[in-house]
């Protein structure tokens, strides 16, 4: 239910359609405390010699307040109730007080829920952020909810997937997150596609596989719907368009039964998502004679999700423009211009078209049609957008999809020297990419290595430590005994004095 990259010939949305929690994504985190608390030397030995001197002097105490503790046994046991009963009523406020969102001093009207910022988060993201700076500042929602909404606003609408990554990563770390599996889901659903977005496709069928068995343990065949699709999209980068079809297939059919037991928008984009993947996936492979076998099916879906009310403003438009794109540039391809010209008719009729981001939809039928210099106007002004906004280059969406079509473009045109320089541009963000992949890669790796090595240890003290209790039971019930052997013995000898006295 998110915007999802579809295809190198068409993207469903201006922010690479359906979305896409970065375990090695660039967030606070407390890795350098780990490192620097592993470095120090560690008191396994001193611990252990530690607990062997106390010994002794936990003895001595035993053996002076035995016969005392035996004598007010009764009043510690009252005390004892009391006490617990304390910690009782405190332990149950604290976990009331834990199941509680901060909802102090919310304002009355509904601007400040997850539904809300959640829907704007593709037409006003700037509302969005703004809204979440406040709700921060006046904790009117939880942190949990609101990094999942920036990891969402960064996605959905800016394709900033560096900051999208960093907030999906620290909602997924947020410890309050496992007494929440629908924030857990959404997550792992939105780090899947970051990782795909980002051409991680290892690490996107990692999570994509977690995904899956946490939405099957949770019974949600919706989601699994998702995770299946983020599969599809995995296989078909990867060179599988066989095997993608065949997840897309799959999740059509889970779909259609999920809306037969009840209608929802979200369902319904999902699976009009679904149909434009695999729509996409024939017209890439050239299947073209699928691709309009597809066509009716699809576009009943499109024209059911129509009809519904939008969970994230402007998404509807975005999936329209995807229908006419790819069957504007399929019925060019396969020879059917007059088709592919009233496709292309409609596709100017949306608003994403008319926005900078468009030229994802327009640039490769214009290509087709050798409107070169329409197609090149296109590509300036969203690669104006995208520097202006501050965003970074070194992106995959950037590289490879902006600066690389501009290079196709400048070629056709016969400015062979711009398009050399502007491919060039291209190859060089994207070594830098890889490196800065690998190198994130290194870190979250050095940075599970920390915590597994530490971990172990605290795994080795908590070890030592229940040895330890265990030692000192044994010990005190054989002082018990000694004790007890010790008054009979007392009490014997009287007795054998009183005896030979008389």
């Amino acid at each position: 239910m998110y915007p999802t990259k579809i295809g190198k010939k068409a993207i469903a949305t201006p922010q690479n359609q359906a979305i896409g929690v970065s375990p090695h994504a660039l967030h606070c985190n407390n890795s350098e405390c780990y490192n620097k608390k592993l470095t120090q030397k560690q008191p396994e030995n001193k611990l252990i010699t530690s607990v062997g001197k106390k010994t002794g002097t936990r003895l001595l105490g035993y053996v002076i307040h035995f016969y005392n503790f035996a004598l007010k046994g009764i009043r510690h046991m009252k005390l004892l109730s009391i006490l617990a009963a304390i910690a009782t009523v405190v332990i149950m406020s604290a976990c009331s007080n834990d199941r509680q969102t901060p909802r102090m001093g919310q304002p009355s009207n509904d601007r400040y829920t997850y539904e809300h910022v959640k829907k704007i988060s593709v037409t006003q993201p700037k509302q969005a952020l703004k809204l979440l700076r406040d709700a921060e500042e006046r904790k009117t929602m939880t942190e949990l909810d609101i990094n999942a909404l920036r990891g969402i606003v960064y996605y959905n609408s800016m394709l900033d997937y560096k900051k999208a990554s960093a907030y999906t990563d620290a909602a997924l770390r947020d410890p309050s997150i496992e007494k929440h599996p629908d924030r857990l889901l959404e997550m792992l659903h939105i780090a899947s596609l970051l990782y795909y977005n980002r051409s991680d496709y290892a690490n996107c069928l990692k999570i994509t596989e977690q995904g899956l068995a946490e939405a099957y343990e949770h019974d949600d065949r919706a989601l699994v719907a998702k995770f299946m699709t983020v599969l599809g999209q995995c296989h078909y980068e990867t060179g599988d368009s066989r095997h993608a079809i065949a997840c897309y297939d799959r999740v059509i059919d889970i779909l259609n039964d999920e809306n037969k037991k009840a209608q929802t928008w979200k369902n319904q984009y999902d699976l009009v998502t679904a149909y434009a993947l695999k729509a996409n996936s024939l017209l890439e492979t050239k299947q073209y004679d699928k691709l309009r076998e597809t066509e009716n099916s699809y576009e009943a879906a499109l024209r059911k999700l129509n009809t519904m009310p939008e969970s994230i403003d402007g998404v509807n438009d975005l999936a329209n423009a995807t229908f006419y794109s790819i069957y504007a540039i399929g019925y060019e391809e396969s020879g059917m211009h007059e088709k592919g010209n009233a496709m292309y008719d409609k596709l100017m009729g949306t608003r994403a078209a008319s926005t900078p981001e468009g030229a994802t939809f327009l640039v490769p039928y214009l290509m087709l049609k050798g409107r070169y210099a329409e197609a090149l106007k296109k590509e300036n002004e969203m690669d104006n957008v995208w520097r202006r906004n501050g965003k970074d280059t070194v992106d995959y969406s950037y590289a490879h999809v902006i600066l690389m079509s501009k290079a196709r473009t400048l070629q056709a045109l016969g400015r062979y020297k711009e398009a050399m320089e502007t491919g060039m541009r291209a190859y060089a963000l994207g070594d830098s990419l890889n490196k800065r992949t690998r190198s994130e890669n290194a870190t979250w790796m050095s940075e599970q290595l920390g915590k597994d090595v530490l971990k172990k240890y605290i795994n080795r003290q908590d070890k030592i430590l229940r040895v330890s209790g265990t030692a000192n039971v044994i010990i005190t019930t054989l002082l018990a005994v000694c004790i007890l052997l010790i008054a009979m013995a007392f009490h014997d000898n009287r007795k054998l004095k009183a005896k030979n006295l008389a």
